[in-house]
């Protein structure tokens, strides 16, 4: 979120933030000065559905065409915002890809955590999202990543061109805190 707020905050354009979920009381206060539309506001509880009600808010939303551009920042799911908005230059801002969909570690221990329902829910919901996710990364017009190791995950799963790529660690200062 902090990332978000300062690309925002420290921008000259006029930013407006798409988001699945926006509880001002939950986040940092200085978000109330940005222009934020809510999109797939479903009330669910678990990450699964939680994420399915995203992916499907963000299926369904086309973000206004006197946009310049896209941003859109994602740890999985929220590039799926990329097909209805084809038509503007699109540039992601990637945490990581969806772990549990590129990263067969993390799926193998999601797997073994889950109960029998659980784990033929999650494997269905993972084929469907892979049916999606190379399609919606294609409509990318540049990715940055915020590491190397995000980036080699989309690179190993075959998600975009490494020369569609840049990295960018960003520092993000948190007042009052020191390594004292």
């Amino acid at each position: 979120e902090r990332v978000v707020l300062e690309i925002a905050r420290n921008s000259s354009h006029d930013v407006t933030i798409y988001t699945n979920k926006y509880v001002p009381g939950n986040t940092f206060e200085e978000f109330q000065d940005q222009d934020i539309r809510v999109i797939g506001n479903i009330p669910v509880v678990g990450e699964v559905l939680r994420g399915a009600s995203f992916a499907l808010g963000a299926l369904l939303s086309r973000v206004s065409s006197d946009h310049d551009a896209l941003l859109v920042s994602t740890g999985g799911i929220g590039e799926i915002i990329n097909i209805r908005n084809r038509k503007l230059p699109i540039i992601g801002f990637c945490h990581t890809p969806l772990r549990i969909a590129n990263d067969e570690q993390i799926q193998e221990r999601k797997m073994e955590e889950a109960g029998f329902l659980k784990k033929i829910f999650l494997r269905t919901a993972i084929r469907g999202y892979k049916m999606i996710e190379k399609p919606t990364w294609k409509l990318f017009d540049h990715v940055i990543f915020n590491s190397e190791n995000s980036r080699k995950r989309a690179l190993k799963n075959r998600l975009i061109s490494r020369d569609k790529t840049s990295i960018v660690n960003p520092g993000v200062e948190i007042e009052g805190k020191s390594s004292e």
